[in-house]
Parts: C-alpha cells; structure tokens; sequence
C-alpha cells in the first residue's frame, strides 16, 4: 500500500472512530490531489474529507473545496434517498406487496452517521410473482420512470433522480457464474430467512446471519468480475463489531454455501485497515487487487481471472460462446430447457449486433490479448487463496 492509500485508510478509520489517535498534518497540494482522485474512485472522499475537517486539515484550496463538497454531496444524497425509501416502502406497503430492503440502506444504520454510507441506488426485493405490481405502482402512483428490466431486477428513476432498483431475485448469470450453484440456490431461499415486521405488514427484514451472508455473497461476485471498493469492507467491519453474537450462525450459513473462506479474507482485511491488524500475505494480495479496481473493479482484473483458469484462448471462446452456467440466467428458459443453448446462443449474438456489445467485446479481446501470464497467475493464486 502506498502512501496515499495508508492515508486514505487511516482517515476513514477515524471517521469510523473518533478515538483513532490520528493528525492529518502537513498534506501537500500534490498529495491531496492524488488523495482526492482516490478517495472519490472509491466513493469515500466524503469520509476523507470528514476526517480531515475535523483535524482543522481541510484547506481552502481547489482540491480542498471539491473534498468539501463531496461531504455536502453525500448528505444531499442522503436526504433524497431517504425521503424515497420512505415513499417506496409506504406504497409496497399499500399495495400489500412483500419487500425487503437491501445493501446500503440497511448497512447506513451502522456507521457513526447513516450520510456516511452512500448509495448509488436503493435496493429493494419484492416476491417474483408480485414483481410487476410493483413496478406498474411506482410508476402510475409516484411517478418513477422505467428505465431497464433485467433478468432479476427492474431498474426505475424519481422524479427527483433517484434510482431505485426493484429485485425480484438475488441471483443472476453474474452471481451464480461467480459463487457456484449452492451459494446462488440458497439465495433464492430467501424469503424462507426473512422476518416480518409484524403481523400486520407486508414489511420483511433478512435474519442478521442470512444478511451477512447476502453480503458477502455480494462482495464474491463483483471481486470475481474485478473487484469491489472499499465500501463492502467497511461494511463488513461494522457487521462484525455489531453482531458477535450470530458469528456461530453466519459461519454455518457461509460454511454451506462455499464461501467461508472468503468471508474470513474478507473480515481479516477489514480488521487490517480499520481494526489495527497485522497484514498476512493474502490480505496484502487482496488489498493491492481492491485498491487498484476502484468500485467497480476493472475489465483487466476480470480478464485476468478469467485467464488464470481458462488461458487466452479460453477466454475468448467464453466470450463468443457464454457458458451455459452463465446463460441460464440470462435467459432463464435454460434451466428447464437446456436443450435450447445453442438457439440463445445465437439469440445472444444478434443481441451484441444491434445493441452496441460488438465494439465493447472487441475491447475485451483486445484487452484479453495484452494480459502477461504473469498477471493471469498472479490473479489464479489470488482466487485460490481466498477460496474463489
């Protein structure tokens, strides 16, 4: 880690906790340019600059004031999203239609002040066969715009531009290609670890053990696909201080779906960056892959993934023709009919062809045939190492 991100981490810690004795002092221009690059690619500058307001370290630069107003940002998101969850949630509950509130929305409750925790969207789960409900209410009753609908969710837009995305499953062709078939087959029993708010709502939470599990399950998919922030650990961080009391229950949960020793990766380096822990040789690994992905993660860090198992020309055959693992979920009429992959094969071709995915796939293979075997190799042991 260098130097800049030891900073970063050390002043997120601190707005975690006040009594990290930390000085944020004598930051270059320089260094607070590079620190602000990173901190926003990971959506914590907000956090950064938090911590450095209170140290009185936050100058009245250019860099200073874009730190600033990400702090102001990450309130006024609040507050909007907030209000939404709040109208959403009111209307489902209206409309009797079963729903859980997931992710961020419900981790935010956690941290030393819920603006902390942003969110790019608000998740919400509704059941499968109230799903169009749903949808039809937040657009014809409170005016939300349609704006995709995917194979397990429907994505839709406030008037006042939240996003808001409506799930009708916790899998789909990335999960289950990332976590394996029992992880993704306990996901869809979701609705058998969840609790209702009272007798009479519609109003569900998930068990803490299943939300924790949900979560790492998560983070697993999107570090499979190039990595995943920052946020997820400090997610962790906070579940794991506020729930030793199920740690029995959620090690039985991710015992069972194969992902236990990703958990453990997963909490080792959290309590690193923000619990004071001595580093171990995965955690370092782990760290320089999280770090360098920013939120989303990178194609590169994907492909060279996909590499240490497949080699270059298996990757590239993964991409002209997708795994059947994967394609049932796109197309869930494969998991009865599985006899039918070569036609959605095909169907999935005209699908890049007239919807923009021919030069976004060129970028992949091109992209495919710089990765060295030395970076495929480095990435496969990574996997191994953290159980993925």
């Amino acid at each position: 880690m260098n130097g800049t991100a030891k900073l970063m981490i050390d002043l997120i810690r601190q707005a975690l906790d006040k009594s990290f004795a930390f000085a944020a002092n004598s930051i270059s221009d320089a260094e607070l340019e590079e620190l602000y690059r990173l901190s926003k690619a990971h959506d914590v500058a907000h956090l950064v600059a938090c911590s450095l307001e209170r140290n009185g370290a936050l100058p009245d630069s250019d860099t200073g004031k874009k730190l600033h107003k990400q702090m102001m940002l990450a309130a006024y998101r609040y507050e909007g999203q907030a209000y939404e969850l709040a109208r959403v949630c009111d209307l489902l509950e209206r409309e009797k239609i079963d729903h859980i509130v997931l992710k961020g929305s419900v981790t935010r409750k956690l941290y030393p002040e819920p603006w902390m925790r942003t969110m790019s969207d608000i998740d919400i789960l509704v059941k499968a066969e109230m799903a169009e409900g749903a949808k039809r209410a937040l657009v014809h009753e409170l005016g939300y715009k349609l704006l995709e609908e995917g194979s397990h969710d429907v994505s839709l837009m406030s008037e006042g531009g939240v996003h808001v995305e409506l799930h009708h499953s916790l899998t789909d062709e990335e999960t289950g290609a990332a976590i394996g078939d029992k992880a993704s087959e306990m996901l869809l029993g979701v609705w058998d670890n969840a609790q209702r708010a009272g007798e009479t709502t519609v109003r569900y939470s998930l068990s803490c053990e299943f939300f924790y599990f949900y979560h790492v399950a998560h983070a697993a998919k999107h570090i499979k696909n190039g990595g995943c922030g920052i946020k997820p650990f400090i997610d962790l961080y906070l579940l794991d201080a506020n729930g030793q009391e199920h740690a029995d229950d959620r090690r039985r949960l991710l015992e069972r779906a194969g992902l236990y020793t990703f958990g453990e990766s997963m909490s080792r380096l959290s309590q690193v960056w923000f619990g004071g822990a001595k580093p171990d040789s995965i955690s370092l690994e782990l760290e320089q892959y999280v770090l360098c992905g920013g939120v989303y993660g990178t194609t590169e860090n994907k492909i060279s993934i996909s590499q240490g198992k497949k080699g270059k020309l298996g990757y590239a055959l993964s991409r002209v023709f997708l795994p059947y693992d994967i394609l049932k979920y796109r197309y869930p009429v494969l998991q009865k009919h599985k006899w039918l992959t070569p036609v959605f094969e095909v169907v999935r071709w005209f699908g890049l062809l007239f919807c923009g995915g021919v030069k976004r796939s060129a970028a992949e293979l091109k992209l495919n045939a710089s990765i060295t075997e030395e970076q495929a190799q480095r990435a496969k042991r990574l996997m191994n190492d953290i159980g993925l």
